[in-house]
């Protein structure tokens, strides 16, 4: 656990020198792009020089709100949402 931690406030550490830069992702950049957030060139869509190591943050409000939609949104939201969150969990599986 230890490690973990360690690693962890190296992380953020290295945000902070700007070594790193965070993109916090919510339901709609989850809707449009949940099935293929691994195929999208960050670096790109943020405007940031390529050699920066982008971290994608996703709040569990928005994986939340994904849940909500599943069941309660458009027939298209419906789609999307259970879609982006099959794999958000094939992800961290």
């Amino acid at each position: 656990m230890e490690t973990c931690a360690d690693r962890l406030f190296d992380e953020i550490k290295s945000w902070g020198r700007g070594e790193a830069v965070a993109a916090v992702l919510d339901t709609n950049v989850l809707l449009k792009f949940g099935t293929g957030l691994n195929q999208v060139d960050w670096s790109v869509k943020l405007k940031e020089r390529r050699n920066v190591p982008i971290v994608l943050v996703i709040p569990v409000k928005a994986i939340d709100e994904l849940d909500n939609l599943k069941n309660r949104g458009t027939s298209e939201q419906r789609t999307l949402a259970r879609l982006a969150l099959r794999r958000l969990e094939a992800n961290f599986e």
